[in-house]
């Protein structure tokens, strides 16, 4: 005796193009029972077509209702009804570079309102970090004791770290 699951199942696999045999050997029942059975009962299940390409589309009891045959007809229909998409998630911010407000779909924590903007941001803060090394360079020939870790030679743009002295000013000490 065939469970109501099973019936569903034998159906929908008949439905979707699947022969006696194949759904007899998936389902281990004889081919000529599944023939029998789907014979008697080909209305048994609510049919619909799908929305994209009109495919028949067998409806299994107690699931929610298929609108598509497959992920790529539902796929396709939606990029072809982008106006029929209700879309609840859009944020409002500020830009972080050039202070315009703008709305965006999805993110909950955007900074640039663009590409150009976040480029540009990049570019003032790397801009700022060059300076900020700028000012705190100094000449070669320092006393390496007398520099602060961190410091920059003015001239080859080597971090002094107390370790060994720029290369510029060894090399100014072997001419000498």
């Amino acid at each position: 005796m065939m469970t109501d699951e099973q019936k569903a199942h034998i159906l929908q696999l008949h439905a979707m193009g699947v022969g006696y045999t194949s759904i007899g050997k998936e389902m281990g029942i004889k081919r000529d029972t599944i023939k029998s059975f789907i014979s008697r009962n080909k209305n048994a299940l609510p049919t619909t077509r799908c929305d994209f390409c009109g495919r028949r589309i067998v409806q299994i009891p107690k699931q929610k209702p298929k609108r598509f045959c497959s992920d790529q007809c539902r796929m396709r229909w939606w990029s072809s009804h982008q106006e029929e998409i209700n879309r609840k998630a859009y944020h409002t911010f500020t830009c972080n570079y050039c202070g315009k407000e703008f709305t965006v779909y999805g993110k909950k924590d955007a900074k640039y309102c663009s590409v150009e903007c976040y480029g540009k941001a990049r570019a003032r803060a790397y801009e700022a970090s060059r300076q900020k090394l700028k000012a705190d360079a100094v000449s070669c020939g320092a006393a390496l004791q007398d520099l602060p870790a961190g410091c920059v030679c003015a001239s080859c743009r080597w971090f002094v770290n107390g370790k060994r002295s720029c290369p510029c000013k060894e090399r100014a000490e072997k001419d000498v």
